[in-house]
C-alpha cells in the first residue's frame, strides 16, 4: 500500500473514532440531564430544613457575639431573650 492511502485510512479512522465518542457523549450528557431534571422536581426537604436550622444558628451567634460586645443592659437584656427564644425554636 501506498503512504498516501496509509494516510488517508489513517484519517478516516480517527474520524469514525471521534464521531463514535461524540455520539457516546452526546447520549451520556442526555442522561445526565434527565437526572438532573429528576433531581430539581423532587423537593428536598431535608436542605429545607438544614438551611433553617443554618438561619437560627446564624442569628444566636449574631446575638451572642453582641452579648459579648454591648455595653447596654436593656440591650443586653432583649439579646440574651432572643437567643435563649431562637436555642428553644431549635
Amino acid at each position: 500500500m501506498k503512504i498516501g492511502v496509509k494516510i488517508t485510512l489513517l484519517i478516516a479512522t480517527a474520524f469514525i473514532g471521534i464521531a463514535v465518542v461524540s455520539i457516546m457523549s452526546f447520549s451520556s450528557l442526555r442522561k445526565l440531564d434527565d437526572m438532573f431534571t429528576y433531581m430539581g422536581d423532587v423537593p428536598f426537604k431535608n436542605s429545607v430544613i438544614a438551611n433553617e436550622m443554618l438561619s437560627e444558628i446564624n442569628t444566636m451567634a449574631r446575638s451572642s457575639a453582641m452579648l459579648v460586645v454591648d455595653t447596654n443592659p436593656v440591650e443586653k437584656a432583649r439579646r440574651f431573650k432572643n437567643v435563649s427564644e431562637n436555642v428553644d425554636h431549635l
